[in-house]
């Protein structure tokens, strides 16, 4: 996985020999330069935290975004304990935050089942 300047976090897959990368999926994660991605292989999540002031959590089975936040500042590194599901973001003014991943997964997931049941009654 290599998250680039345009928000964007590409997957590739290396060859045997290691001298080609296959791209294999693109996630359209950010607006802004992504700072830090973590891949949560146990979880099957690609995690990433960006200069848009976002972290952003995403499912590799299905490509979707999964989970979000949003900073008052540059998001500038992150760390990830798979033990837990805490994720640990640090940003431009000097701020740690500590995320429970699987809450707020869960409450992301309970918002878009909301705003899908509103639609289809409209």
């Amino acid at each position: 996985f290599i998250g680039q300047e345009n928000g964007t976090i590409s997957q590739f897959l290396l060859s045997e020999d290691c001298n080609r990368l296959t791209p294999i999926k693109e996630y359209l994660a950010h607006n802004g330069r992504i700072t830090s991605i973590i891949f949560a292989k146990n979880s099957g999540w690609i995690l990433s935290c960006s200069r848009d002031k976002t972290f952003a959590a995403h499912c590799t089975e299905t490509s979707n975004k999964i989970g979000g936040y949003a900073f008052e500042a540059w998001c500038t590194s992150m760390q990830f304990d798979s033990l837990s599901k805490h994720v640990f973001i640090g940003d431009f003014a000097g701020q740690i935050t500590m995320l429970k991943l699987v809450i707020l997964i869960l409450i992301y997931i309970l918002i878009y089942f909301l705003i899908l049941c509103f639609y289809s009654r409209l």
